[in-house]
């Protein structure tokens, strides 16, 4: 949810000599901005947001004016996609069908999404510093038009997980000991082997899945 803001100046990647010095004696300014600084989960942790003084569809590129994202994600997407190999030559690209939105479940959590960040941003009290809602805009309020802004906008956000499943099913491309099936002394630790996408960002398994893995590894080559 993009809104257009009364902020002096459009965030901005390239600083000026002001900013730097202003970071350098003050530890303020734009240059001490992570991009993202607010944000968190709600609705049980089924919705997370974060925040950013971008227009978050245009970012990296200087926006015209200033603007503010509200960005809602569902943090579990039921819609699954699928890789697969276009042929045995292994300098081919292979095949990626991502299968966003594949379950109506993620359009309507997304929807659900959009008018938690309008509601936020009315909450905030944010009236003197919001010029105007750009997208989806204040036109769009049935389920349907948000429907169709979403389709339209919609974009995944950072953390892809699950292309080399972990598992002791069998059906998974790892096994519980983080070893790659089929292959010989090869293992997987990252976000590729989580069984499914966690409720918030994933870096805090992947080490502790790390730190699992490694003292499997080092038990199974005999280096414990």
């Amino acid at each position: 949810v993009i809104f257009q803001t009364r902020a002096k100046n459009a965030f901005d990647l390239n600083p000026s000599t002001r900013d730097i010095a202003r970071w350098q004696t003050l530890g303020g300014g734009p240059i001490s901005s992570n991009i993202a600084e607010c944000g968190g989960l709600f609705t049980g942790g089924a919705i997370q947001i974060h925040v950013t003084p971008t227009n978050f569809l245009t970012f990296p590129k200087r926006a015209p004016t200033p603007a503010m994202t509200i960005g809602v994600q569902v943090t579990q997407p039921a819609s699954r996609g699928s890789v697969s190999l276009r042929s045995i030559d292994p300098s081919e690209q292979p095949c990626i069908d991502a299968g966003y939105l594949t379950q109506s479940s993620d359009l309507e959590g997304t929807i659900d999404g959009v008018r938690l960040a309008r509601s936020l941003a009315s909450e905030a009290n944010l009236d003197e510093w919001i010029i105007s809602e750009e997208i989806p805009g204040k036109k769009r309020n049935s389920d349907e038009a948000l429907a169709k802004s979403i389709v339209r906008y919609a974009q995944t956000l950072y953390h892809p997980s699950g292309t080399c499943r972990l598992g002791a099913d069998g059906d998974g491309a790892v096994d519980s000991n983080f070893a790659f099936r089929g292959a010989e002394r090869l293992w997987i630790v990252d976000a590729s082997i989580l069984p499914k996408v966690t409720v918030g960002n994933p870096n805090a398994v992947v080490i502790t899945l790390a730190e699992l893995a490694s003292q499997r590894i080092a038990r199974s080559t005999g280096r414990a």
